[in-house]
């Protein structure tokens, strides 16, 4: 039966390291011993393959026997490092991009309930690398000038274990899924989030196309006279 969560249950977890909850594979599947079924060749960079499940996003506590690396062992296994997310888990995300002192942040709520927040972060992950066109994904602006950005500037390829292990953190907050008005409220929470980050930063997180929040606009100005 599955836990359910209290007021003082629904509260933001620390930042993760990327390694702690996911791994990389990569676009292609290299080792086609590897698949547990058949999976159509793409096309990406010039380059012909089997893509992985998940855009290569391998959620550490998900093994369903049919995901195209459910046969490579984990890099650190669940005894030794458990993994704070579950397929389902709903609510909101935080993902930051860190590198020296420059951040890039995103904060976003799920909306699909099967598979909860982890569908969320395979899309945003598969921007963030610039794979998504592979996984009949769209482009989002910010995720693509981040992209683009990093490679010109510092020379960081986005799409690699590598970035992702290195400057890629993720928190979240997870909210109880038996709720009937469990949406309105997420909305709620998240409104909220956007209104608390902008209050302690003086901006939206930078990788968030639009303002958030509905019915700040003036109130700034009535608090200070």
């Amino acid at each position: 039966m599955a836990k359910i969560l209290t007021v003082k249950d629904i509260k933001w977890s620390k930042f993760y390291s990327f390694s702690e909850v996911y791994e990389y594979h990569g676009v292609f599947c290299e080792d086609h011993n590897q698949l547990t079924r058949q999976r159509n060749k793409k096309s990406f960079n010039g380059v012909d393959g089997i893509p992985h499940s998940d855009g290569g996003f391998r959620l550490r506590s998900e093994n369903t026997g049919r995901k195209s690396f459910d046969k490579v062992p984990l890099k650190i296994p669940l005894s030794t490092l458990p993994c704070p997310l579950n397929k389902g888990d709903i609510g909101l995300y935080f993902i930051r991009i860190q590198i020296n002192r420059n951040k890039w942040d995103y904060i976003g709520r799920s909306y699909e309930e099967h598979k909860g927040i982890m569908d969320r972060l395979r899309d945003h992950f598969t921007k963030i690398a610039g794979t998504n066109l592979t996984n009949y994904g769209q482009d989002t602006v910010k995720f693509s000038e981040l992209k683009d950005e990093l490679f010109k500037n510092e020379g960081i390829n986005t799409n690699t274990a590598e970035f992702f292990n290195k400057y890629v953190k993720i928190a979240f907050l997870k909210t109880d899924k038996t709720e009937i008005d469990r949406n309105e409220k997420n909305a709620k929470l998240e409104d909220m989030a956007f209104a608390f980050y902008i209050g302690v930063t003086g901006d939206i997180p930078k990788l968030n196309k639009t303002k958030e929040v509905r019915g700040l606009e003036g109130l700034n100005f009535l608090i200070e006279q």
